[in-house]
């Protein structure tokens, strides 16, 4: 059975890891900007799936779980276990690395977008603010015009009701000047 982890390989894990991560931020930066789009489909699942299974070391994980089974049956029927003596080694390291890298990359850029996110709730908090000020004086406004037309038209009134009054008295005086005949 060959070997499924080639130390060669191995010994430069964080070039092939940088493009897998390259990758992956790629497929996150482009996740981010549909995200407010789809946030409740489930589109963006598969290419993320077909990502992390296009990453090697995933590969060879599978690689690794598929000989394990294979391996397993062959040893279910061997007596003697001649055939169950060499296990590949899983290169824990490689995994928890890319693991650790995949995960600071997703914590920054959510950090990134709660701070995006914080600033835009800031700027609409503003923005209420300063329209409920615009309204609040532009309402103001109104009243005081409303109040002002109302005052001017009760002097109006006023000035009619004297003027109506004095007419009045001036037709009672003239009526009672008048012969009673």
């Amino acid at each position: 059975m060959e070997s499924l982890t080639n130390t060669k390989e191995h010994s430069n894990p964080p070039k092939e890891q940088e493009d897998g991560v390259a990758k992956t931020l790629q497929v996150a930066h482009n996740l981010e900007s549909s995200f407010l789009k789809n946030w409740q489909s489930d589109t963006h699942v598969s290419e993320v799936q077909e990502l992390i299974k296009a990453h090697k070391t995933i590969k060879n994980i599978e690689k690794m779980t598929h000989s394990i089974r294979d391996l397993f049956q062959e040893c279910k029927g061997d007596r003697d276990n001649s055939m169950c003596l060499t296990v590949e080694k899983m290169e824990w390291e490689t995994l928890h690395d890319v693991a650790s890298m995949i995960i600071q990359e997703y914590t920054s850029k959510v950090d990134q977008i709660m701070m995006k996110l914080n600033d835009l709730s800031r700027q609409i908090m503003l923005w209420q603010e300063a329209a409920f000020i615009m309204d609040s004086h532009r309402g103001i406004g109104q009243v005081s015009e409303c109040q002002d037309w109302i005052t001017l038209k009760e002097i109006y009134l006023d000035y009619k009701h004297k003027v109506l009054n004095d007419s009045i008295n001036e037709i009672k005086n003239t009526v009672a000047r008048l012969p009673n005949n």
